[in-house]
């Protein structure tokens, strides 16, 4: 058993997790949640802010476009995750023009759907009729930004978002 037998909070009579090896402390599922949190709410400014050199050494015209959150063909790399960020995916491909790798953007949402449970009860002789909620957790497209030969070959848009990882029809 986690909890320490004995143990108690302040007197009170509750009872305070153990330090079980093996087993995480509570407040750590916390902790991780968190981090994973202040990670995911990187901005322009903060990834400007990681590489101020990078960011002065570009043409004023790229400046603006990154601080805009606009990349462009002939972006480098570099230039791109300055204003999108790291991606959610890379493709690596490769065709008679040569290797090229693309950067794919998404963002995640929860669907969520509700399903009508029937049951009898016999003791009521009648049906009970409910809904639970179900939730699917999908992966859209936003954009891609592709390279090649270190630089940006081409790019999209996508005005509506499209489910990622999914064959149509969507």
């Amino acid at each position: 058993m986690w909890w320490r037998s004995g143990a108690t909070n302040l007197g009170l009579g509750r009872r305070t997790p153990a330090a079980t090896p093996g087993r995480p402390r509570p407040g750590w599922f916390l902790g991780v949640f968190l981090s994973l949190l202040l990670l995911s709410c990187q901005t322009i400014e903060n990834r400007i802010e990681e590489n101020p050199e990078l960011f002065r050494s570009l043409s004023p015209q790229h400046q603006q476009m990154i601080l805009n959150g606009q990349i462009g063909v002939g972006f480098r790399p570099e230039e791109v995750y300055l204003a999108w960020g790291p991606p959610s995916h890379k493709a690596l491909t490769e065709s008679s023009t040569g290797r090229g790798e693309t950067w794919i953007y998404t963002v995640s949402r929860s669907d969520t759907y509700y399903r009508t449970i029937r049951r009898y009860d016999r003791e009521k002789d009648s049906w009970i009729i409910s809904e639970r909620p179900h939730h699917i957790d999908r992966e859209y497209l936003t954009r891609e930004a592709v390279f090649r030969e270190g630089v940006v070959e081409s790019l999209t848009i996508y005005p509506d978002e499209r489910p990622y990882g999914m064959t149509p029809p969507y």
